[in-house]
């Protein structure tokens, strides 16, 4: 028989005559013990480094060539390997992983297909781990079970068996037998990755190959985990930042100082609130990362999960912000209530309250002290006589903007919502009962999945507070046509309902974003002057034309 041996990089200890015909070694491989159910060998090499005793697919089995992979997947592919198969792209389009964008340079775990398959601490070799193992070993040419391969003899004499598995062109098998080419997880160009490469009468090499080729896989693993020989590691924690409703749990991480490495997926959640990103500091800053960002530690670090409740604000107008909730009208609604502690008002805020037709709060919420006339005798906002103090009615059924407390106060497209709007408020979104920041209330949750929070701030009858914590009521722009005393509101304690109540209360007002400014309306009043009959009032839009009506007055001698 035929002893063919590599040492140093492919250098022949021994020439032989016939290197077709390899040695059939009577030596039994060597099997260190298991990892995650996997056997491995310790080869006493420098680094410490456990190498697989088969390849990753091969059913424990020493001999067997196991399954093919391109570079960085993590599936054999049946239909073969080809640049417009691979998952990356290609030189053509460009490779959207792996490139100069996001400088990464070894195989992330998830796109390694030794830790996919085998779990625990196993992985692929990198460059330097394979360079180790060509340098620090004897390669010895052999067959076992009919199979073509080098044993590969450490320093302690241990082995292993490195089958020569060919490799995958599409469809086609190359070099089966003869040649054993194995892929790394280091990349060297952006097409290309590098691998183990050695045949029969050979040197054994580590040149480079285009990505998606179909080739074996060895895997490795050492007592520090995934862990690069030679490198230094700094370890990442993550912190759920101390707040209330946290679930979930994160281990810490150890990264290569200096290497770009993807964060793992966010395990901490919180009741009713969204994660918007990692930060180095409690309070948020200016450095932050999103879930399962790339992150390059400089040493030990602490990440703090910075969280927003549902209603996560999509803008701004007139420095007041507000939230899409994807309502068919386009209506935008405000994150907070009138009269909150902006720039961010706690979500337990639960601001002013106003008595409707009023914009401004004050100490006593009753019919003494309400701007617009008494209960049994009112002069603005009327539908029928029996309401207005001088007999009259103006008509207006709509809050004008001078007497709209959310656009008094904010200016801009800003106002208070119609019936109609808190109606579309109502049948379109999803009312959740919860406690947020200690507060009782709602969350509100639109058809694009985003929120709003209404708590429960109760009312003001008089000078009481009523239901607080218990109950919310919020007002509308809309008149009560009948009885003329009631506004249309929103109110929820256990259930959500659009009512009417007395004018004079001092509710809630959640402003509203619109296209436009709201109008101011004034009433034209028609007076017989002399003659009989009555023409209802002609509410008119200021600064707009307006057609009078028809007169229907009639008078004995006049026409």
């Amino acid at each position: 028989a035929y002893d063919f041996s590599i040492k140093k990089g492919g250098n022949a200890d021994t020439p032989g005559t016939d290197p077709n015909t390899p040695e059939t070694p009577s030596y039994e491989l060597s099997v260190s013990g298991s990892e995650n159910g996997f056997n491995y060998v310790d080869l006493g090499l420098p680094s410490g480094l456990k190498w697989a005793t088969s390849n990753v697919g091969a059913n424990w089995q020493p001999t067997d060539t196991g399954y093919y992979f391109a570079w960085a997947e993590i599936e054999p592919k049946w239909a073969g390997y080809t640049w417009n198969n691979y998952k990356y792209g290609n030189p053509t389009s460009g490779f959207s992983k792996y490139n100069a964008s996001d400088a990464l340079t070894v195989l992330d775990l998830s796109d390694d297909a030794a830790h996919v398959f085998m779990g625990g601490k196993w992985r692929m070799p990198t460059y330097s781990e394979m360079y180790e193992l060509m340098e620090s070993c004897t390669w010895r040419w052999v067959q076992r079970k009919g199979m073509n391969g080098y044993d590969v003899i450490g320093p302690n004499g241990n082995s292993m068996f490195l089958p020569a598995s060919g490799y995958y062109d599409a469809t086609n098998q190359y070099i089966f037998n003869t040649h054993g080419l194995y892929w790394t997880s280091s990349l060297s160009l952006e097409q290309a990755a590098y691998h183990l490469n050695y045949g029969v009468g050979e040197a054994v090499t580590m040149p480079h190959g285009d990505r998606f080729y179909g080739r074996s896989v060895r895997g490795v693993f050492s007592d520090n985990g995934n862990q690069t020989p030679g490198a230094s590691y700094a370890t990442i924690y993550f912190n759920a930042n101390d707040a209330v409703g946290i679930g979930g749990s994160m281990s810490s991480i150890q990264v290569e100082i200096g290497v770009p490495t993807k964060l793992p997926k966010l395990g901490f959640s919180m009741q009713d609130h969204d994660f918007v990103c990692w930060a180095l500091s409690p309070d948020g800053g200016e450095i932050t990362y999103a879930d399962e960002a790339y992150i390059t530690a400089t040493g030990d670090m602490t990440l703090y999960a910075i969280w927003n409740w549902y209603y996560i604000n999509t803008g701004s107008e007139s420095g007041h912000l507000y939230v899409d909730l994807g309502l068919p009208s386009g209506i935008k609604w405000a994150s907070y209530n009138l009269g909150s502690a902006e720039p961010y008002p706690s979500n337990a805020d639960y601001g002013n309250y106003y008595a409707w037709g009023e914009i401004s709060p004050k100490n006593d919420y009753s019919w003494e002290t309400y701007q617009h006339g008494t209960q049994n005798a009112l002069f603005k906002y009327t539908t029928s006589p029996d309401y207005d103090a001088d007999g009259y009615y103006d008509g207006r059924t709509q809050l004008s903007a001078s007497d709209d407390a959310a656009h008094a106060a904010w200016g801009g497209n800003w106002r208070m919502p119609t019936r109609e709007e808190m109606s579309e408020l109502k049948q379109h979104c999803t009312w959740i009962e919860t406690t947020l920041d200690g507060a009782k209330g709602y969350r509100v949750k639109g058809p694009n999945g985003r929120s709003i929070f209404l708590p429960a701030a109760g009312a003001i009858d008089g000078q009481s507070a009523i239901h607080t914590g218990v109950g919310g009521s919020y007002w509308t722009s809309t008149l009560n046509e009948s009885p003329n005393d009631g506004a249309i509101c929103c109110s929820f304690g256990s259930s959500v309902g659009i009512y009417y109540s007395s004018r004079d209360f001092g509710y809630s007002v959640r402003p509203v974003l619109s296209e436009k400014a709201p109008a101011e309306f004034h009433s034209i009043q028609f007076n017989p002057n002399g003659g009989s009959g009555r023409m209802e009032p002609l509410v008119v839009e200021q600064g707009f034309y307006a057609s009078l009506p028809v007169c229907t007055f009639t008078h004995d001698n006049s026409s």
